[in-house]
């Protein structure tokens, strides 16, 4: 699918309502793969670990129909019908609020959702972590789960 993302040149600064491209079901595959080692890492509970990784796959759901901002509340809309569809409903809508993160599973997709979306742009990991460590500077990005994905990479 085409990407609507700009590709920056390295050291520019990347936000995060600027990253929206159409969904693509690799990237879906690449959080879900993080997020499943971040939780192993960090001993989420089953319950919380099963949560995460249908989320981490459904996340960007919304991008089908919807690639601008709003495409979590569509995304939203779409998994309202299934039966885990009001579990993982917070974490589709909040998964591009970075600090605002009400659980750990919240706190582990939006992390890695950041990481898998800068390594689009940049196709570097340690460039990637580096900028990981600077949003958690600036509370965009989770310290704890950044350390965790350092050690699964």
């Amino acid at each position: 699918m085409i990407s609507l993302s700009r590709r920056l040149p390295l050291g520019a600064p990347i936000f995060y309502k600027w990253e929206l491209r159409a969904a693509k079901p690799l990237d879906a595959c690449q959080v879900k793969d993080y997020c499943d080692k971040v939780a192993r890492l960090l001993l989420l509970s089953d319950e919380q670990h099963e949560r995460l990784l249908w989320a981490a796959v459904l996340h960007d759901i919304g991008k089908i129909l919807d690639t601008s901002p709003s495409h979590v509340q569509t995304g939203c809309q779409i998994v309202a019908g299934l039966k885990l569809g009001n579990r993982l409903s917070e974490l589709i809508l909040r998964h591009h609020d970075p600090g605002s993160w009400a659980t750990i599973e919240l706190e582990i997709l939006t992390t890695v959702d950041r990481f898998v979306n800068l390594f689009t742009c940049l196709l570097d990991k340690r460039l990637c972590l580096e900028q990981l460590r600077q949003d958690c500077a600036q509370g965009a990005a989770s310290a704890k789960v950044t350390a965790a994905l350092e050690q699964v990479l």
